[in-house]
């Protein structure tokens, strides 16, 4: 299992950053830890190495399981106080700065969907799973009620 991190990085007006990939269309900009690497430190990486800004992180909202694709993914919240997106040409192709709703309307992936409602909902820290064919999505948290799989997944598929 790899273990990855993606972050809803937001800016000073409160815009959510998406990068654009040949494999993953718009997406949630992240990429996975390098060997002794917290996940701050590869969140801050990633989005510095893909997009040229730099952030800062602020919690940690989710840890998602997929063992389909076998992967770990820390789902982080971070701020960017710099605006100006310099996609690297390689990675990312294009990045650019939007509004909650048009990122729930662009993402392509829906476990990025799917990450982004997470760091919407106010109760938190999250443990979920989910399938990315089945559309199946899970969780586990101390502080979340039973709804909140179902409300997720709901929250995924009208792309909100």
């Amino acid at each position: 299992m790899r273990l990855g991190v993606v972050g809803v990085v937001t800016n000073p007006r409160d815009e959510i950053l998406l990068c654009r990939t040949a494999r993953r269309g718009w997406s949630l900009p992240g990429g996975f830890l390098d060997p002794g690497e917290s996940p701050a430190d590869a969140l801050r990486r990633e989005v510095s190495e893909e997009t040229g800004v730099g952030c800062v992180v602020a919690d940690i909202v989710a840890t998602c399981f997929s063992a389909e694709q076998a992967i770990c993914s820390i789902v982080a919240r971070a701020s960017s106080p710099s605006t100006p997106l310099r996609p690297d040409g390689v990675e990312v192709l294009d990045a650019r700065w939007c509004r909650a709703r048009a990122a729930r309307e662009v993402i392509e992936a829906e476990s990025h969907r799917l990450f982004l409602a997470l760091c919407e909902q106010e109760r938190r820290p999250t443990i979920c799973w989910y399938s990315g064919t089945g559309g199946r999505v899970g969780s586990l948290s101390t502080t979340l009620g039973r709804d909140l799989s179902r409300d997720l997944l709901r929250a995924v598929r009208r792309g909100r």
